[in-house]
Formats: structure tokens, C-alpha cells, sequence
């Protein structure tokens, strides 16, 4: 059977060969793209998003690694200046409050909390507060 446009018209379970290429070149193509390409689909699920750290501002986290575990809370999450655009989800800083006795200096650490799973971000030590110590951590994936 032949429909309006000169094809051969399909039966319910089956497709046309035209249909069947044009699926098959699609799938070679995608298939053939490279990882990385892949992955800029996927950017807002970036594990260093700013929509990830949202949700747990002015949370607890527990900050390992160097032999110092400490629990910190997420005070601020700020612009990068010059900001190319307000709350851009890829430019954008931490800040960490510890208490005042907690002593590492900067280097990657382990941040986790429940609800939010776990990443390893680099941060130093910023300002010098009286009751509190800082920790910065810049995250700029433009």
C-alpha cells in the first residue's frame, strides 16, 4: 500500500525504510559524540553548581581531610567580581564558617552532609574573626 506522499504506508509494529535510516544515521551520530560534548547536556546537574549549594545555605557540613574533621556551615554564596551575570550557576564563591579553633590551612577537603552527598572543593582560610574562622572556596567553571 502506497500513502499520499508516495511511501510505503507501515502496518501497526513496523516502520518504513526511510523512517528506519533517518533513526539509524541519529543514533550513529549520537553515538559517535564525544564525552564531553555529552556532558554540557547535563551542566545544570553539575555536582559544582550553585543550584546545588542553594538549598543548604546557612547549613551543616562536615569538612574532613588533613587529619582535621571540623563541622562548618555554609554562611554565604556571593558573585565572582567582575560578575558576568547575577547568580550565575557555574561562577560564584563559598563561604564556610568554622569555629575559631579550627586550624587547617587550605587545601582540598571533603564537604558532605545528608541530603547532599559529598564533593571535594578546595578552599582556603580568609579574614581573621575573633570567634570564627572562614573558608573560601571559588568555584568558576565558565
Amino acid at each position: 500500500m502506497i500513502d499520499e506522499g508516495g511511501q510505503a504506508a507501515t502496518t501497526a509494529g513496523s516502520m518504513s525504510r526511510r523512517t528506519f535510516a533517518g533513526r539509524s544515521v541519529a543514533l550513529a551520530l549520537f553515538s559517535a559524540m564525544p564525552v564531553s560534548l555529552a556532558g554540557v547536556a547535563v551542566a545544570a546537574g553539575s555536582p559544582w553548581a550553585r543550584s546545588r549549594f542553594a538549598p543548604f545555605l546557612g547549613s551543616t557540613f562536615r569538612m574532613t581531610g588533613a587529619g582535621a574533621d571540623v563541622d562548618v556551615v555554609l554562611t554565604e554564596i556571593s558573585d565572582l567580581r567582575p560578575a558576568a551575570k547575577a547568580n550565575d550557576d557555574q561562577r560564584f564563591a563559598l563561604l564556610f564558617t568554622a569555629p575559631r579553633g579550627h586550624g587547617p590551612a587550605d587545601g582540598t577537603r571533603t564537604f558532605s552532609r545528608g541530603g547532599f552527598g559529598a564533593i571535594d572543593l578546595f578552599v582556603s582560610p580568609v579574614g581573621a574573626g575573633a570567634e570564627v574562622r572562614h573558608y573560601e572556596a571559588i568555584i568558576n567553571r565558565s
